[in-house]
């Protein structure tokens, strides 16, 4: 038989102070993996800029080279210099 007055027992969450602990810290080194990829990623970044940039750049040197004005350029800088030295 159950007791007219008695109230029912009123329970709270169960939390100990380890769980507490333990949630308050582990945001800590996920940030820290994601700072640390984030870095990662940025020089990923600049090293693929630099290979695009040298790439561009041959690329631009093969055009300029390739031209005839440069080849004739080339041609009468050689012409000059053997003239000139011997």
């Amino acid at each position: 038989m159950q007791d007219a007055h008695a109230r029912p027992v009123r329970r709270g969450p169960d939390i100990s102070i380890e769980s507490e602990s333990t949630r308050e810290s582990s945001p800590r080194p996920r940030t820290d993996e994601v700072r640390a990829r984030e870095e990662r990623l940025k020089e990923e970044v600049r090293e693929l800029r630099i290979e695009i940039d040298e790439a561009r750049q041959t690329r631009k040197v093969a055009e300029i080279t390739g031209t005839d004005h440069f080849k004739d350029l080339r041609a009468r800088a050689g012409e000059l210099r053997r003239s000139v030295g011997g």
